[in-house]
């Protein structure tokens, strides 16, 4: 799969996580982050899920930058139209294709105010912004787990050549 490119040149997409995955763990929690880049307004991103390795078991925005959100209002903006996340089925592949986005926006009374998220610190800032939780299947023989980064995005390995996030 060609990863597209960042429409912003200076922004870089991370998955990062814990340093081990190892066969049957449960409860992994990956994070994608985000670097380089100026205020944001909002997000989409697209991932493969390769099932033969993993399941998802949730995608939030817990331990994320959207933290910075008194908790009242992060529970409703997680449950509102501006944050949305979907696992979709790929009929005939080994992956399903997690599709997450946000709008930095909320409504209040009968108006539309956005809103930031904490400022990306200097050229080597980041921020959090989705939680993707999975459990890895036990029959899985290798687990190569690394950080990576990259303009377009980068993936997690499972054995020689299976992914478990792409």
């Amino acid at each position: 799969m060609t990863q597209p490119e960042a429409t912003d040149p200076g922004l870089r997409i991370s998955v990062t996580g814990p340093a081990e995955v190892t066969a049957g763990r449960t409860g992994v929690e990956l994070f994608l982050d985000v670097s380089g880049g100026a205020a944001l307004e909002g997000f989409s991103v697209a991932r493969e899920v390769n099932r033969n390795a993993a399941a998802l078991r949730s995608v939030d925005l817990e331990g994320t930058a959207f933290e910075a959100l008194p908790p009242d209002r992060l529970k409703l903006y997680q449950d509102s139209d501006f944050f949305r996340t979907s696992l979709v089925s790929q009929p005939g592949l080994s992956h399903d294709l997690l599709l997450a986005g946000a709008l930095l926006a909320e409504v209040a009374g009968e108006e539309l105010h956005r809103f930031q998220l904490p400022q990306l610190q200097g050229a080597g800032g980041s921020l959090r912004l989705l939680r993707i939780v999975i459990n890895v299947r036990e029959d899985v023989s290798e687990v190569r787990y690394r950080r990576c980064s990259s303009p377009g995005g980068c993936s997690l390995g499972l054995g020689p050549t299976e992914r478990l996030l792409g």
